[in-house]
């Protein structure tokens, strides 16, 4: 209420749905996407459950939410995806699409077209999966990927630049060999140093933006 009591305008910035899944993420206890049955809803989510925030249940809080986004001058996001998930949620609301700045930065250029190369017989395919994975990120898929790759002995090896939220399984186990952290700066570097021949994103639900995506489309390759 504190912008009507204020008689003030303002603007929201969708960055996740936490406006309408108390999860934040549309996942539910599994860690995993809890697919909804149409745009705008939420399936981890009883109606019935106490409100994250103040009184009332989920289903209370959700209508104040969507009175908050309706009133706003405009509701940013930072994707078109995102843009249409809470365009559905709340459909009187002015939902922009404006995406992060990082991505061409400086400069009108549009990223590099990725260029797929032919792979030797005898080389493996190289796999680069970036940033700090936690479990809705993909950390427990990327490892189970990379034990399955090693068990079938499959030409594939995957690096994580990053790290998991946990120990993850490496050589020999699985074909995973992890980097550990890094300074965002030195990403490109990174990349040029590690020239894999695609980055892989195992995220489990539909991320509204990353920064480690742009990352790979400034450098060419493919996603």
């Amino acid at each position: 209420d504190l912008p009507h009591q204020l008689g003030v305008a303002y603007d929201f910035t969708a960055h996740d749905y936490y406006s309408y899944c108390t999860h934040i993420s549309l996942t539910g206890k599994g860690d995993r996407y809890a697919v909804e049955h149409q745009l705008g809803e939420c399936a981890c989510c009883s109606v019935h459950e106490p409100a994250p925030a103040g009184s009332g249940t989920v289903a209370d809080w959700r209508h104040r939410n969507q009175h908050l986004l309706t009133a706003a001058r405009h509701v940013f996001t930072p994707s078109h995806d995102t843009a249409r998930r809470i365009a559905a949620f709340v459909p009187g609301a002015r939902v922009r699409v404006v995406p992060h700045t990082d991505l061409g930065a400086g400069n009108t250029l549009a990223p590099p077209i990725p260029m797929l190369q032919l792979l030797p017989a005898e080389r493996p395919l190289k796999v680069a999966v970036l940033g700090a994975l936690s479990a809705i990120k993909g950390a427990d898929l990327l490892e189970a990927v990379a034990m399955e790759a090693a068990k079938r002995q499959a030409p594939v090896e995957v690096h994580l630049l990053g790290y998991g939220y946990r120990h993850l399984q490496t050589q020999p186990r699985a074909r995973l060999s992890v980097h550990g952290e890094y300074d965002d700066s030195d990403l490109p570097d990174l990349l040029r140093w590690l020239k894999p021949d695609l980055v892989w994103f195992p995220a489990q639900w539909p991320e509204t933006y990353s920064y480690t995506l742009s990352a790979a489309l400034q450098a060419g390759l493919p996603v």
